[in-house]
């Protein structure tokens, strides 16, 4: 079984490095169909735990059998993390939401010292039923569906 398992300190400078973990583990295992979706996903948890549960935390990344992936980020807190409700304005609460929309399943297990949330990537398609190279196309339309809370002329921004 393809696994990653890595710890950082709970300092916003151990995002990105989660983020590029994540990426080069699924680059190497030839799933690079995955890659844009998860660490967007690792993005969003290690965030919330430099944000909210101050602790350091460890990302584990694992292929599914049948090809998809689960993500995993443990902490320290055993501080259940809530969907917020956010207005056009807010720069943060976004973070569950996209947990949600680009996730197959997800989910949060309290373990004996904090918390682990998960995320479930489903296999592509063409994975699932040939276990081939993925196609190289994104599915744009998929993507803009994956946002229908935002307006098509209201700014976007980008989070690191």
């Amino acid at each position: 079984m393809q696994r990653l398992q890595v710890s950082y300190e709970g300092s916003p400078s151990s995002v990105p490095e989660a983020r590029h973990a994540v990426e080069q583990a699924l680059h190497d295992w030839g799933m690079d169909e995955l890659g844009w979706t998860a660490a967007l996903l690792v993005s969003e948890l290690a965030a919330n735990v430099t944000l909210h549960a101050r602790t350091g935390f460890t990302v584990v990344l694992e292929i599914l059998p049948g090809g998809g992936a689960r993500l995993e980020v443990r902490d320290g807190s055993a501080r259940i993390p809530r969907q917020r409700r956010f207005g056009e304005q807010a720069t943060t609460g976004r973070g569950l939401h996209l947990v949600e929309d680009l996730a197959a399943a997800w989910g949060v297990d309290l373990v004996e010292g904090g918390k682990t949330v998960w995320a479930e990537l489903a296999a592509s398609p063409e994975r699932a039923q040939t276990d081939g190279a993925p196609d190289d196309e994104p599915d744009l339309d998929a993507l803009l569906l994956a946002f229908p809370d935002l307006d098509d002329d209201a700014p976007r921004a980008l989070a690191a």
